[in-house]
């Protein structure tokens, strides 16, 4: 029984190491001790997908996930994202953290580091975004909105309009604002 398990064991092994072997050859121009896939993930002890490290159709991404595998947390370099607009503007590309409610796994926070700044996006529990901080190498703007994504106040300093203040009805008409140039 024990000369069975021993040649088991060693044919697991030998199969194992050919296999390793095998992944730089079948995946791409690795070099010496380089292993390619374009997902890698972790399981915990029920098959749950917890972690993942993946390349994606916007880049590579970083994504832990809570006991039930749904998203928590994503780290990830984007270019223009469709699903995030006013994150994301056209054009625009950076490195992003998004920090997930975990349970319709709608992004609640995003912090953007763009090329033009640094962008943070606040959202309600359904996904509607409602507050945000923006900076760029002109202007800073603080932006809180209604559910329905209109801006409800408005607080910029900057190019090129100087530093202002403004109050929008739920219908996005003016209700209140001052300039000061």
């Amino acid at each position: 029984m024990r000369t069975q398990g021993t040649y088991l064991g060693s044919v697991v092994l030998i199969v194992a190491v050919l296999l390793l072997a095998g992944i730089p050859r079948a995946t791409g121009q690795a070099g010496p001790g380089a292993v390619q896939v374009s997902r890698l993930e972790l399981v915990d002890e029920e098959g749950v997908v917890r972690a993942s490290l993946a390349m994606g159709e916007y880049g590579p991404a970083l994504t832990l996930c809570d006991e039930q595998g749904k998203t928590s947390v994503k780290l990830s370099d984007y270019d223009t994202a469709p699903e995030d607009p006013r994150v994301l503007r056209s054009g625009e590309r950076g490195p992003g953290l998004r920090i997930y409610d975990g349970v319709n796994e709608k992004a609640r926070g995003v912090l953007f580091l763009c090329d033009a700044g640094p962008r943070l996006v606040l959202a309600n529990s359904a996904g509607a975004y409602t507050a945000s901080l923006e900076a760029d190498e002109r202007s800073a703007g603080c932006y809180v909105s209604y559910p329905n994504g209109i801006h409800a106040a408005i607080l910029q300093a900057g190019a090129p309009f100087g530093a202002g203040l403004r109050a929008i009805n739920p219908q996005g008409a003016a209700r209140f604002w001052g300039w000061q140039p």
